[in-house]
């Protein structure tokens, strides 16, 4: 008999589920991490969020912590740093942690960025993202647009402010601010909301479902 796991929402457990409900099930209902995540990748976005609030360099992650290919690290941390010089940031308050409910089940998310009439939501990316690009991503088989929409459309929705931004930075090394980075803004109207609840409520739906069936039966 095994401890029967806790259901939680989070924007990743709904992009997972979104892209394979077998890679879902995998992680979260069993608990697997997935090899395939990219462990570097989430490191540098910490290390330059740090930079961004802080101003200074945590060059102790690069030895605290495995880091795959550390030359390519340090590389694409000094890109991150210079790509985004030319960028408008005020902090605000950092890393807020907020539990909440959607569609009536527990939800758990950061803000990376919390300011008094605005969410602003950090990504390091190779390339910036094109909105018109309809390409899917293979971690989650959205846009980059429909990943930003869903995301913010939950820190909106549950924090009942009406503006929301992502500041995407590349890992590129562009020598001009045109290219370097972008800021992308996100307003929460009804029509958008009616949109998003419509578009995923059946999949919170099923989702719930799924985890009640599989994880009760590993209990047992």
């Amino acid at each position: 008999m095994t401890e029967r796991r806790e259901f939680k929402l989070s924007v990743s457990s709904i992009k997972t589920f979104y892209a394979s409900k077998a890679k879902w099930a995998w992680k979260y209902i069993l608990g697997i991490q997935d090899s395939e995540d990219n462990q570097d990748s989430l490191l540098l976005w910490k290390m330059f969020e740090n930079r961004l609030f802080t101003w200074e360099d945590n060059w102790d992650i690069m030895w605290e912590i495995v880091i795959a290919n550390k030359e390519k690290f340090a590389t694409d941390y000094d890109t991150l740093k210079h790509n985004s010089k030319w960028m408008p940031f005020v902090k605000g308050k950092t890393q807020v942690k907020v539990e909440w409910e959607l569609f009536g089940l527990p939800i758990i998310w950061y803000i990376d960025n919390l300011l008094a009439d605005c969410i602003e939501d950090i990504k390091t990316c190779h390339y910036l993202s094109k909105q018109e690009n309809i390409a899917k991503n293979p971690w989650s088989w959205m846009s980059y647009n429909e990943e930003y929409e869903l995301q913010l459309w939950i820190y909106m929705k549950l924090t009942w402010l009406t503006k929301a931004k992502i500041l995407e930075v590349s890992k590129f090394n562009y020598k001009d601010k045109h290219h370097a980075h972008q800021i992308i803004e996100y307003e929460f109207t009804k029509e958008f909301d009616e949109r998003m609840t419509v578009k995923f409520t059946p999949i919170v739906n099923e989702m719930k479902e799924l985890f009640d069936k599989y994880s009760l039966k590993l209990a047992i």
